[in-house]
């Protein structure tokens, strides 16, 4: 790939994409038969030509470990599908929120008289700060583009 084209660390892909991209890489780099350097500079025009000379470079570099995951899979030297599978991060987070959601509301009758003076500072800081917490999980959560999109560095 021309260095003009390597990704830089601000690059955005999705999840997917990336994954695509780094297993095509890796092939790439090696001296492994089913791949040429013919196929590198024929998967680079084609990516080139579907994307314009005027596309970002994240949809070029999507499009190209597209094309070039094609041909592998062609060749029957593709990984398989899991290398590809999406993360499970947002249902853990939602899972994680729910959890302390709930540990939280069962724990609410703590304390001799089953009540807790919430006012006292410390206390009254601790759960701003779980407060806060909460927010950024849930807003996390909902906004998946969060945990589909990453920036890569790779080097060339």
């Amino acid at each position: 790939m021309p260095a003009s084209l390597e990704p830089t660390v601000g690059t955005l892909l999705p999840e997917r994409d990336a994954a695509a991209l780094a297993w095509l890489r890796a092939v790439e780099a090696g001296p492994t038969p089913p791949w040429t350097a013919e196929d590198s500079e024929g998967i680079t025009r084609e990516a080139r030509r579907r994307v314009g000379e005027r596309g970002e470079l994240a949809e070029f570099l999507a499009e190209r470990a597209r094309l070039g995951w094609q041909r592998l899979r062609e060749r029957g030297a593709a990984p398989p599908e899991r290398v590809l599978a999406h993360s499970p991060w947002p249902l853990i987070t939602a899972l994680a929120l729910a959890m302390a959601l709930l540990l939280g509301w069962a724990a609410g009758a703590v304390g001799p008289q089953g009540r807790i003076n919430i006012l006292a500072p410390p206390l009254l800081a601790l759960a701003l700060w779980n407060l806060a917490v909460y927010l950024v999980l849930a807003l996390q959560a909902l906004n998946g583009e969060l945990f589909a999109r990453f920036a890569i560095k790779i080097d060339g």
